[in-house]
Protein backbone atom coordinates (compact mmCIF):
# COMPACT_ATOMS: atom_id res chain seq x y z
CA UNK A 1 0.00 0.00 0.00
CA UNK A 2 1.38 3.48 -1.38
CA UNK A 3 2.31 5.40 1.68
CA UNK A 4 1.39 8.99 2.75
CA UNK A 5 2.03 11.94 5.38
CA UNK A 6 -1.73 12.49 5.83
CA UNK A 7 -1.34 10.24 9.32
CA UNK A 8 1.87 11.88 9.52
CA UNK A 9 5.59 10.75 10.58
CA UNK A 10 5.96 14.50 11.74
CA UNK A 11 4.69 14.06 14.97
CA UNK A 12 8.34 11.71 15.60
CA UNK A 13 11.29 12.92 13.52
CA UNK A 14 14.49 11.76 13.94
CA UNK A 15 17.43 14.04 13.01
CA UNK A 16 21.36 13.72 13.07
CA UNK A 17 23.76 15.53 13.44
CA UNK A 18 27.38 14.19 13.36
CA UNK A 19 27.50 11.32 16.05
CA UNK A 20 24.51 12.81 17.94
CA UNK A 21 20.76 12.58 17.43
CA UNK A 22 18.09 14.81 18.24
CA UNK A 23 14.38 13.66 18.52
CA UNK A 24 11.74 16.34 17.86
CA UNK A 25 9.02 15.98 19.69
CA UNK A 26 6.40 18.58 18.16
CA UNK A 27 2.55 18.50 18.19
CA UNK A 28 2.13 19.42 14.29
CA UNK A 29 -1.23 20.54 13.68
CA UNK A 30 -2.59 18.96 10.40
CA UNK A 31 -5.06 20.75 8.53
CA UNK A 32 -5.68 18.46 5.67
CA UNK A 33 -3.70 16.89 2.84
CA UNK A 34 -5.04 18.74 -0.40
CA UNK A 35 -4.89 16.62 -3.80
CA UNK A 36 -4.63 19.59 -7.26
CA UNK A 37 -3.30 19.07 -10.29
CA UNK A 38 -0.69 21.91 -9.74
CA UNK A 39 -0.11 24.22 -6.42
CA UNK A 40 -1.05 28.05 -6.77
CA UNK A 41 -0.73 29.24 -3.38
CA UNK A 42 -3.14 32.46 -2.23
CA UNK A 43 -3.01 34.60 0.88
CA UNK A 44 -4.72 37.86 1.28
CA UNK A 45 -3.53 38.54 4.43
CA UNK A 46 -0.12 37.10 5.14
CA UNK A 47 3.03 36.98 3.19
CA UNK A 48 4.37 34.28 0.92
CA UNK A 49 7.88 32.50 0.96
CA UNK A 50 7.83 29.75 -1.85
CA UNK A 51 11.11 27.23 -0.47
CA UNK A 52 11.99 25.76 -3.74
CA UNK A 53 12.87 21.91 -4.36
CA UNK A 54 14.24 20.27 -7.06
CA UNK A 55 11.95 17.24 -7.92
CA UNK A 56 13.21 13.78 -5.84
CA UNK A 57 15.51 15.65 -4.14
CA UNK A 58 15.19 17.81 -0.49
CA UNK A 59 17.99 20.49 -0.61
CA UNK A 60 16.90 23.82 -0.90
CA UNK A 61 18.15 25.48 -4.15
CA UNK A 62 18.22 28.73 -2.12
CA UNK A 63 18.05 28.38 1.59
CA UNK A 64 19.26 32.06 2.12
CA UNK A 65 15.19 32.21 1.53
CA UNK A 66 14.85 29.82 4.22
CA UNK A 67 17.00 31.46 7.05
CA UNK A 68 15.51 34.79 6.38
CA UNK A 69 11.99 33.12 7.95
CA UNK A 70 13.45 32.50 11.78
CA UNK A 71 12.21 36.04 12.71
CA UNK A 72 9.23 35.50 10.92
CA UNK A 73 5.32 34.75 12.40
CA UNK A 74 5.06 31.41 10.46
CA UNK A 75 1.10 30.90 10.42
CA UNK A 76 1.04 28.08 7.94
CA UNK A 77 3.68 25.90 6.35
CA UNK A 78 2.53 23.85 2.89
CA UNK A 79 4.73 20.96 1.52
CA UNK A 80 4.33 20.29 -1.75
CA UNK A 81 5.43 17.69 -3.34
CA UNK A 82 3.63 15.71 -6.79
CA UNK A 83 2.58 12.22 -6.89
CA UNK A 84 4.75 11.11 -10.03
CA UNK A 85 5.62 7.98 -10.66
CA UNK A 86 1.71 7.72 -9.73
CA UNK A 87 2.12 4.80 -7.12
CA UNK A 88 5.42 5.39 -5.41
CA UNK A 89 6.12 5.73 -1.88
CA UNK A 90 7.80 9.29 -0.74
CA UNK A 91 7.55 9.16 2.49
CA UNK A 92 11.35 8.63 3.28
CA UNK A 93 12.08 11.89 0.37
CA UNK A 94 9.47 13.69 2.60
CA UNK A 95 10.88 13.45 6.02
CA UNK A 96 13.94 14.48 4.75
CA UNK A 97 12.50 17.24 3.57
CA UNK A 98 10.52 18.17 6.85
CA UNK A 99 14.34 17.96 8.40
CA UNK A 100 16.13 20.21 5.78
CA UNK A 101 13.13 22.58 6.97
CA UNK A 102 13.38 21.95 10.77
CA UNK A 103 17.51 22.99 10.06
CA UNK A 104 16.18 26.11 8.52
CA UNK A 105 13.35 27.12 9.82
CA UNK A 106 12.78 25.83 13.67
CA UNK A 107 10.39 28.62 14.55
CA UNK A 108 8.27 27.04 11.91
CA UNK A 109 8.12 23.98 14.63
CA UNK A 110 8.52 25.58 18.10
CA UNK A 111 3.99 26.82 17.97
CA UNK A 112 0.83 24.46 18.14
CA UNK A 113 -1.01 27.08 16.63
CA UNK A 114 0.95 27.14 13.27
CA UNK A 115 -0.80 25.25 10.30
CA UNK A 116 0.47 22.64 8.47
CA UNK A 117 -0.99 20.81 5.36
CA UNK A 118 0.68 18.29 2.75
CA UNK A 119 -0.27 19.62 -0.82
CA UNK A 120 -0.14 16.20 -3.40
CA UNK A 121 -0.38 17.56 -7.01
CA UNK A 122 -1.30 14.84 -9.19
CA UNK A 123 -1.18 17.03 -12.96
CA UNK A 124 2.82 15.74 -13.95
CA UNK A 125 0.93 12.58 -15.26
CA UNK A 126 -1.13 14.17 -18.23
CA UNK A 127 2.36 16.69 -18.42
CA UNK A 128 5.07 14.96 -18.07
CA UNK A 129 6.80 17.76 -17.00
CA UNK A 130 7.44 17.43 -13.78
CA UNK A 131 9.99 20.45 -13.67
CA UNK A 132 7.27 22.68 -14.82
CA UNK A 133 6.10 21.85 -11.21
CA UNK A 134 7.00 23.68 -7.80
CA UNK A 135 8.13 21.21 -5.20
CA UNK A 136 9.18 21.86 -1.73
CA UNK A 137 7.63 24.22 1.52
CA UNK A 138 5.27 26.95 0.78
CA UNK A 139 5.39 29.23 4.19
CA UNK A 140 2.64 31.49 4.95
CA UNK A 141 3.89 34.40 7.76
CA UNK A 142 3.95 37.58 8.94
CA UNK A 143 6.77 39.46 7.83
CA UNK A 144 8.64 41.67 10.46
CA UNK A 145 11.61 44.06 9.66
CA UNK A 146 12.97 46.31 12.50
CA UNK A 147 13.70 49.40 10.36
CA UNK A 148 10.98 49.19 8.40
CA UNK A 149 8.98 49.24 11.57
CA UNK A 150 10.47 52.41 12.94
CA UNK A 151 9.65 54.37 10.16
CA UNK A 152 6.39 53.38 9.95
CA UNK A 153 6.24 55.05 13.43
CA UNK A 154 8.04 58.14 12.80
CA UNK A 155 5.47 58.46 9.85
CA UNK A 156 2.24 58.33 11.91
CA UNK A 157 3.86 60.34 14.46
CA UNK A 158 4.94 63.48 11.52
CA UNK A 159 1.92 63.44 9.39
CA UNK A 160 3.32 61.32 6.81
CA UNK A 161 1.41 58.41 6.79
CA UNK A 162 -2.35 57.48 6.38
CA UNK A 163 -4.21 55.64 9.36
CA UNK A 164 -6.57 53.04 7.28
CA UNK A 165 -7.25 51.28 10.43
CA UNK A 166 -8.02 53.59 13.12
CA UNK A 167 -9.19 50.64 15.80
CA UNK A 168 -7.22 52.58 18.92
CA UNK A 169 -8.30 56.15 17.91
CA UNK A 170 -11.88 55.46 17.43
CA UNK A 171 -11.80 53.35 20.59
CA UNK A 172 -10.16 55.86 22.82
CA UNK A 173 -12.77 58.37 21.14
CA UNK A 174 -15.94 56.74 21.85
CA UNK A 175 -14.87 55.74 25.89
CA UNK A 176 -13.75 59.01 27.26
CA UNK A 177 -14.71 57.48 30.81
CA UNK A 178 -11.51 55.22 30.73
CA UNK A 179 -9.22 57.12 33.15
CA UNK A 180 -6.54 56.91 35.32
CA UNK A 181 -5.06 53.90 33.23
CA UNK A 182 -2.78 50.94 32.77
CA UNK A 183 -2.56 50.42 28.97
CA UNK A 184 -1.12 47.12 28.40
CA UNK A 185 0.36 46.84 24.67
CA UNK A 186 1.70 44.31 22.43
CA UNK A 187 4.46 45.56 20.29
CA UNK A 188 5.62 42.74 18.28
CA UNK A 189 6.39 43.50 14.74
CA UNK A 190 3.13 42.61 13.45
CA UNK A 191 1.45 45.62 15.34
CA UNK A 192 3.96 48.32 15.09
CA UNK A 193 0.59 49.94 13.09
CA UNK A 194 -0.82 49.76 15.96
CA UNK A 195 1.89 50.85 18.17
CA UNK A 196 2.41 54.18 16.58
CA UNK A 197 -1.32 54.60 16.55
CA UNK A 198 -1.13 54.49 20.25
CA UNK A 199 1.53 56.93 20.66
CA UNK A 200 -0.40 59.27 18.40
CA UNK A 201 -3.34 59.15 20.56
CA UNK A 202 -1.01 59.80 23.37
CA UNK A 203 0.55 62.99 21.45
CA UNK A 204 -2.90 64.18 20.51
CA UNK A 205 -3.99 63.80 24.37
CA UNK A 206 -1.23 64.54 26.29
CA UNK A 207 -2.99 66.94 28.78
CA UNK A 208 -5.74 64.68 29.17
CA UNK A 209 -3.78 62.72 31.57
CA UNK A 210 -6.22 59.37 31.09
CA UNK A 211 -3.04 57.24 31.23
CA UNK A 212 -0.93 56.51 34.57
CA UNK A 213 1.34 53.61 33.29
CA UNK A 214 2.06 52.64 29.84
CA UNK A 215 3.60 48.28 29.77
CA UNK A 216 4.94 46.93 26.35
CA UNK A 217 5.50 42.98 25.52
CA UNK A 218 7.39 41.45 23.31
CA UNK A 219 7.06 38.15 23.91
CA UNK A 220 10.29 37.27 25.35
CA UNK A 221 13.16 39.26 24.30
CA UNK A 222 14.25 36.96 21.30
CA UNK A 223 13.74 33.68 23.30
CA UNK A 224 13.84 31.27 21.27
CA UNK A 225 11.58 27.97 21.21
CA UNK A 226 9.89 26.81 24.16
CA UNK A 227 8.86 29.45 26.59
CA UNK A 228 7.85 29.04 30.54
CA UNK A 229 4.27 30.35 30.48
CA UNK A 230 4.71 33.38 33.63
CA UNK A 231 8.59 33.25 32.72
CA UNK A 232 8.46 34.71 29.15
CA UNK A 233 9.56 37.70 29.56
CA UNK A 234 10.07 40.83 27.09
CA UNK A 235 7.54 43.60 29.66
CA UNK A 236 8.79 47.06 29.55
CA UNK A 237 6.75 49.60 31.78
CA UNK A 238 6.86 53.58 31.78
CA UNK A 239 4.58 55.92 34.05
CA UNK A 240 4.72 58.93 31.73
CA UNK A 241 2.13 61.23 29.62
CA UNK A 242 5.48 62.24 27.61
CA UNK A 243 4.97 60.83 24.53
CA UNK A 244 8.17 61.15 23.24
CA UNK A 245 9.44 58.84 26.93
CA UNK A 246 6.50 56.30 26.16
CA UNK A 247 7.73 55.77 22.49
CA UNK A 248 11.64 55.40 23.31
CA UNK A 249 10.23 52.68 26.02
CA UNK A 250 7.80 51.27 23.13
CA UNK A 251 10.73 51.22 20.83
CA UNK A 252 13.23 49.17 23.12
CA UNK A 253 10.52 46.58 24.26
CA UNK A 254 10.42 46.33 19.81
CA UNK A 255 13.86 46.34 19.38
CA UNK A 256 14.57 43.96 22.38
CA UNK A 257 12.23 41.50 20.37
CA UNK A 258 12.72 39.38 17.06
CA UNK A 259 9.08 38.08 15.91
CA UNK A 260 8.87 34.21 15.19
CA UNK A 261 6.15 33.34 16.95
CA UNK A 262 2.77 33.63 16.56
CA UNK A 263 1.47 32.98 20.33
CA UNK A 264 1.90 36.05 22.64
CA UNK A 265 2.30 36.36 26.50
CA UNK A 266 -0.42 38.89 26.99
CA UNK A 267 -1.59 37.49 30.28
CA UNK A 268 1.97 37.82 31.89
CA UNK A 269 2.21 41.25 31.06
CA UNK A 270 -1.21 42.05 32.02
CA UNK A 271 -0.25 40.60 35.84
CA UNK A 272 2.72 42.56 35.85
CA UNK A 273 1.12 45.69 34.73
CA UNK A 274 -1.36 45.62 37.26
CA UNK A 275 1.98 44.67 40.28
CA UNK A 276 3.54 47.64 39.17
CA UNK A 277 0.47 49.93 39.27
CA UNK A 278 -2.06 48.99 41.36
CA UNK A 279 -3.91 52.00 41.85
CA UNK A 280 -4.46 51.96 37.97
CA UNK A 281 -8.53 51.69 37.75
CA UNK A 282 -9.10 50.64 33.86
CA UNK A 283 -6.82 48.01 32.55
CA UNK A 284 -6.52 48.34 28.97
CA UNK A 285 -4.88 45.30 26.93
CA UNK A 286 -4.45 46.35 22.98
CA UNK A 287 -4.18 43.13 21.49
CA UNK A 288 -3.54 41.10 18.19
CA UNK A 289 -6.50 39.57 16.84
CA UNK A 290 -4.14 37.22 14.70
CA UNK A 291 -1.81 35.96 18.03
CA UNK A 292 -2.91 33.60 20.25
CA UNK A 293 -2.61 34.13 23.70
CA UNK A 294 -0.46 31.49 25.11
CA UNK A 295 -0.55 31.82 28.93
CA UNK A 296 -4.67 31.97 29.38
CA UNK A 297 -3.96 29.39 32.25
CA UNK A 298 -2.54 32.69 34.05
CA UNK A 299 -5.89 33.93 33.82
CA UNK A 300 -7.46 32.95 37.29
CA UNK A 301 -4.85 35.32 38.99
CA UNK A 302 -6.26 38.32 36.79
CA UNK A 303 -8.85 40.07 39.36
CA UNK A 304 -9.35 43.38 37.01
CA UNK A 305 -11.45 43.57 34.34
CA UNK A 306 -9.65 43.29 31.58
CA UNK A 307 -10.95 45.64 28.07
CA UNK A 308 -9.28 44.24 25.37
CA UNK A 309 -9.03 46.70 22.03
CA UNK A 310 -8.57 44.24 19.39
CA UNK A 311 -6.39 44.84 16.23
CA UNK A 312 -6.40 43.31 13.10
CA UNK A 313 -10.57 42.22 12.55
CA UNK A 314 -11.38 42.07 9.26
CA UNK A 315 -11.70 38.33 8.81
CA UNK A 316 -13.30 37.82 12.09
CA UNK A 317 -12.51 37.86 16.43
CA UNK A 318 -10.01 35.49 17.83
CA UNK A 319 -12.67 34.19 20.22
CA UNK A 320 -10.25 33.59 23.29
CA UNK A 321 -9.99 37.21 23.87
CA UNK A 322 -14.00 37.02 24.07
CA UNK A 323 -13.30 34.29 26.63
CA UNK A 324 -10.72 36.66 28.30
CA UNK A 325 -13.19 39.30 28.62
CA UNK A 326 -16.08 37.27 30.16
CA UNK A 327 -13.79 35.75 32.91
CA UNK A 328 -12.75 39.09 34.07
CA UNK A 329 -15.66 40.80 33.50
CA UNK A 330 -14.48 43.20 31.12
CA UNK A 331 -15.24 43.88 27.50
CA UNK A 332 -13.65 43.79 23.71
CA UNK A 333 -13.76 46.81 21.41
CA UNK A 334 -13.17 47.28 17.37
CA UNK A 335 -12.74 50.06 15.24
CA UNK A 336 -16.57 49.99 15.02
CA UNK A 337 -17.90 47.97 17.92
CA UNK A 338 -17.80 47.77 22.06
CA UNK A 339 -18.82 44.95 23.37
CA UNK A 340 -19.67 44.77 27.40
CA UNK A 341 -21.23 42.84 29.84
CA UNK A 342 -19.60 39.74 28.24
CA UNK A 343 -19.96 38.63 32.34
CA UNK A 344 -23.82 38.13 32.05
CA UNK A 345 -23.78 35.61 29.11
CA UNK A 346 -24.38 32.44 29.99
CA UNK A 347 -23.85 28.98 28.48
CA UNK A 348 -25.47 28.68 24.13
CA UNK A 349 -26.03 32.75 24.80
CA UNK A 350 -25.50 34.33 21.27
CA UNK A 351 -23.63 37.40 20.98
CA UNK A 352 -22.97 39.48 17.50
CA UNK A 353 -19.45 41.40 16.89
CA UNK A 354 -19.07 43.53 13.77
CA UNK A 355 -21.85 41.50 11.98
CA UNK A 356 -20.29 37.85 13.26
CA UNK A 357 -22.46 36.18 15.71
CA UNK A 358 -20.76 33.90 18.49
CA UNK A 359 -22.18 31.56 20.70
CA UNK A 360 -21.17 30.04 24.47
CA UNK A 361 -20.28 26.32 23.80
CA UNK A 362 -18.98 24.09 26.83
CA UNK A 363 -17.67 27.50 28.50
CA UNK A 364 -16.11 29.02 25.36
CA UNK A 365 -17.25 31.60 22.56
CA UNK A 366 -17.39 29.99 19.04
CA UNK A 367 -18.09 31.59 15.73
CA UNK A 368 -21.47 30.62 14.26
CA UNK A 369 -21.14 29.77 10.55
CA UNK A 370 -22.91 31.76 8.22
CA UNK A 371 -25.68 29.52 6.87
Amino acid sequence: MRKTLSTLAFVLLIMEFASSQVILREAIRLRDTLKVDKHLPVSAFLTIEKLSMAAGHHRFKEPEKAEKLRTQGIAEVELVYSDYPVGDDFSELNRKRILELYKYVPNAFNDKNIKWRVVVQTGVEKTGNIHGYFHGFVVYYRPYDLSTELSTINDVLEGKSVISDSTILKTMARNPHWKEMLVIADVTGSMTPYTAQLILWLKLNTKDNRTKQFTFFNDGDRKSGRKEVGKTGGIYSISSNNYQKVAEKAIEAMKNGSGGDMEENDIEAVLKGIKECQECKNIVLIADNFAPVRDVELLKQVKNPIKIILCGTAMGINTQCLDIARATGGSVHTMASDLDALIKKNEGDLIELDGIQYRIVKGKFVQVKST
